[in-house]
């Protein structure tokens, strides 16, 4: 999972805050820095000036949903206000503004969905990301900071979401809640990394396939439900030699993740299961979690 900061103009950020909206259409100049690893369900984070301040700050984010090729004048019809503009000519005199008074005739339009707004704006410096001032277009958050969408989420997770923008919609505080621990999660996953042998982990690869209404990373996958469950489901490879060895690491290492999560979120039942070819782990699991 990726997290995109996103360099966005305030007044149509503002637009879509004082507008309430949940879904939202971002259109983007045809630019040769592509969307490499970015996907389904990743964040796209609102990266823009604010009212008081020059700096560029986080403002919100969006779930990605899928990436569109429109011209204008679709882009109005199916999308109106939920572009950002309260009329066709204003997006119009925006994309030309951008497009230096040539608009394409198709442009790549992201479409972000379940967007929450911050009840403050959040400095990248605060969790340790270094973004130049001078960026135009976006950057790979946990490319610079792993732990970066976490961190901005557990800050707005202490200070809350925009009540204005997220009053019509009660759901938005149990999407942000689902957003956080996630990401908190995906974060303990990495810094207590798998310490299996790269044929292990490629046999873990092997076993795991996709589940509909689950989420795959390389060595597990896991559905969080609402904000007090979550399932956690790992492949087991035939360990074979060190076998010992292999157990502890694997012991040690959701041992050390699950107790910073339950820590952090004690409330939340969290299910972990194995399977595989090995009946010993799959019991051994039982009696540890």
């Amino acid at each position: 999972m990726s997290s995109i900061a996103y360099v966005c103009d305030e007044a149509m950020v503002e637009y879509h805050r004082l507008s309430q909206h949940k879904e939202i259409l971002f259109w983007r100049i045809a630019t040769k820095r592509k969307f490499s690893d970015f996907h389904v369900g990743d964040l796209l984070f609102f990266y823009a000036r604010t009212r008081y301040s020059n700096e560029k700050k986080f403002v919100g984010y969006g779930h990605f949903t899928e990436i569109k090729r429109l011209s204008l004048r679709q882009m109005w019809k199916e999308y109106e206000e939920k572009t950002g503009y309260d009329s066709f000519r204003a997006l119009e005199q925006a994309i030309q503004k951008a497009a230096r008074h040539k608009i394409p005739a198709k442009m790549n339009c992201l479409v972000l969905k379940n967007v929450v707004f911050f009840a403050r704006p959040i400095h990248s410096e605060e969790v340790g990301l270094n973004l130049s001032k001078s960026l135009e277009s976006f950057s790979y958050m946990d490319h610079h900071q792993p732990s970066a969408t976490s961190d901005i989420l557990k800050i707005a997770e202490k200070e809350g979401i925009n009540i204005w923008s997220n009053a019509a919609d009660k759901q938005t505080e149990e999407v942000f809640a689902m957003d956080a621990i996630e990401q908190r999660f995906l974060s303990l996953s990495y810094f207590y990394p798998n310490e299996f042998s790269d044929r292990l982990q490629h046999e873990q690869k092997i076993l795991l396939e996709k589940k509909e209404n689950w989420k795959v990373r390389k060595d597990f996958r896991y559905r969080i439900e609402n904000n007090q469950k979550m399932k956690i489901e790992i492949p087991i490879p035939k360990f074979g030699q060190l076998r010992q060895r292999n157990i502890q690491l694997f012991i040690g290492r959701w041992t050390c993740i699950l107790a910073e999560l339950r820590k952090e979120y004690p409330k939340m039942e969290i299910q972990l299961n194995t399977f595989g070819q090995d009946e010993e782990i799959k019991e051994i699991v039982k009696k540890v979690y």
